[in-house]
């Protein structure tokens, strides 16, 4: 039994290790981008995906953790199989909860017309601020002016800056 046990925590740090060294660097060298300026001309509050947790990973870690808890509880197969389903479920529940944020959607008024754009919330985001709308071939990203140059806009707190929604009337 002792034996059982060393291979299933052998297994377990293995399974880490190979799903945690799973990445690849990225680059902006070389691309191009293309931009709009334009007037912010709407702003609404939505709820954002990041995307930035990787919820099979996760997953899999809560399986894993879970089977080798459930195991060390019980010591019988039910145990460990009640314990990677727990473990299944708490990863898929992090990942979801842990991606999750107060963004902004906002309408901008382009020469191309008007544009719908979903951000991160921010204080800079405001009704009248000109904008300029980056996109690059992988990602977009706004850019707003201040004192005759654009800059990027951090990250807040809704409750540091509370947006109004609201909209220019045309």
């Amino acid at each position: 039994m002792v034996n059982l046990k060393k291979t299933v925590y052998l297994l377990t740090t293995c399974c880490v290790f190979a799903f945690t060294g799973c990445t690849n660097p990225t680059s902006t060298a070389g691309s191009a981008s293309t931009y709009y300026d334009g007037v912010i001309t709407g702003v609404e509050t939505i709820d954002i995906d990041k995307r930035k947790q990787n919820s099979t990973v996760n997953a899999m870690i809560g399986t894993v953790v879970g089977g080798v808890t459930g195991n060390l509880i019980n010591g019988h197969t039910g145990g460990t199989l009640a314990g990677m389903g727990l473990g299944y479920l708490a990863g898929q529940g992090f990942s979801l909860l842990a991606d999750r944020t107060t963004g902004l959607r906002l309408t901008v008024d382009t020469e191309n017309g008007n544009m719908i754009v979903d951000m991160p919330y921010s204080c800079s985001y405001k009704i009248g601020k000109k904008v300029r709308l980056v996109s690059e071939s992988s990602r977009g990203y706004v850019l707003v002016e201040d004192s005759g140059r654009y800059i990027t806009p951090q990250e807040d707190d809704p409750k540091k800056c509370p947006i109004t929604s609201g909209s220019i009337d045309k």
